[in-house]
């Protein structure tokens, strides 16, 4: 064997090399992939969840208390005006991506907020400004049934990022619907203040046409026709090969009825998950 250094260096070089590059090769994914990152709050995984060019993304928005806002995330005192909602309830006062299992308002560990969300898109533009979309659905999980100062003015800042930097990012917003309606009535009387206005004008999108979220109606849905929707069909956060493979064949079916807009398995169906993306490259496998 060859026992010169430089030979074993170069060669470890070469071999570092090319198991780099069929990782790569694995991990990236094709343009409207089935996949839909479910709850990966944190913006550094998202990050690297579109270098592997994953499309579909679903984060969690919930409002967090003063003191977890302080010590727990980038927010300072002063950044915004708190809101209080109820008389025995602290103080809320920014917008944690936090899901609906991590005790929100509450919290007792790092945490991303709206604030860094806003400043992640505007350091990272180059990542949605690719030809094909990136679909963000943000869930707002707090029970919202009234015009909030907070909310609206994140998302003023979201459509000025966008716009601004001409991003390929369409937001849909989910579980907003009663602020939305007010929104609208408030704008369409002439009542607005103008970043509420802003908001109203770019027009997101907050409502989500979704099949059984079980996916236990798919059935009856090809024996009869789906229901006619903009998004792709979802499975919601199936944790089982045997329930995606099944989903997928039972979609693609020459025999089950689709409207022509959803005719394929990428335009047709988006299985919402929270594995791992490699870990679902192999359950999709077969």
């Amino acid at each position: 064997s060859n026992t010169n250094p430089d030979f074993k260096m170069k060669s470890f070089l070469i071999c570092f090399l090319v198991i780099t590059l069929v990782g790569l090769s694995w991990t990236m994914v094709p343009d409207n992939y089935p996949y839909q990152a479910h709850s990966f709050d944190s913006l550094n995984y998202i990050k690297t969840l579109l270098h592997k060019n994953v499309k579909w993304f679903k984060i969690d928005i919930q409002y967090a208390t003063r003191d977890a806002c302080l010590n727990y995330s980038t927010w300072e005192l002063g950044t915004n005006a708190c809101e209080t909602w109820y008389e025995d309830l602290d103080d809320l006062c920014c917008l944690s991506l936090k899901g609906d299992m991590s005790g929100a308002p509450f919290q007792y560990e790092r945490f991303d907020t709206t604030y860094d969300l806003i400043d992640f898109l505007s350091r990272n533009q180059k990542l949605f400004q690719g030809e094909a979309p990136i679909v963000m659905a943000m869930d707002f999980d707090s029970m919202w049934t009234e015009i909030s100062d907070m909310v609206i003015d994140y998302l003023y800042m979201l459509a000025l990022v966008i716009t601004k930097g001409n991003l390929n990012l369409f937001p849909i917003l989910t579980k907003l619907d009663p602020v939305v309606e007010l929104l609208e009535k408030k704008c369409e009387s002439g009542a607005c203040n103008s970043r509420e206005q802003y908001v109203y004008d770019f027009g997101f999108d907050h409502a989500v046409d979704t099949v059984n979220h079980e996916w236990i109606d798919a059935p009856k849905y090809c024996q009869e026709g789906f229901p006619e929707s903009k998004y792709p069909y979802r499975l919601w956060e199936p944790s089982h090969q045997n329930t995606i493979q099944d989903a997928v064949n039972i979609f693609l079916a020459p025999t089950c009825k689709k409207p022509e807009s959803h005719a394929d398995l990428y335009r047709g169906l988006r299985v919402t998950s929270n594995l791992e993306l490699e870990q679902f490259q192999v359950f999709l496998a077969e």
